[in-house]
């Protein structure tokens, strides 16, 4: 039999990034990429693929398998910061045109 593992990351972003004839080798390569993710701080999950079963999901947050695994990512909730304002100003005007109370006095 076939097994193939796919790397996937958080935002995006899903390969094949090896093949394997037995299960328990890929497993053992999957844990080792697991550590090496959480060695270098990336959110990626790996998911072996088997044929006549379903995929399994392996994350380095919990490193344990969850089944199925899903191909499409969830939406968000909650709130994120806004950007700060980037609007061009025109030529004449200065980068801090509020004058401050300490300015005024001298």
């Amino acid at each position: 039999m076939q097994f193939k593992v796919q790397q996937q990351y958080e935002r995006g972003g899903e390969a094949t990034i090896a093949q394997f004839t037995n299960q328990a080798d890929a497993e053992l390569f999957i844990r080792e990429k697991i550590k090496d993710a959480i060695n270098m701080k990336i959110r990626v999950a790996y998911i072996l693929l088997a044929p006549n079963k379903s995929p399994q999901k392996f994350t380095p947050d919990a490193s344990s398998t969850s089944s199925p695994a899903p191909s499409s990512q969830g939406t968000k909730s909650g709130s994120s910061p806004t950007p700060l304002s980037t609007v061009p100003r025109p030529s004449g005007m200065p980068a801090n045109w509020r004058r401050d109370k300490d300015e005024d006095e001298k």
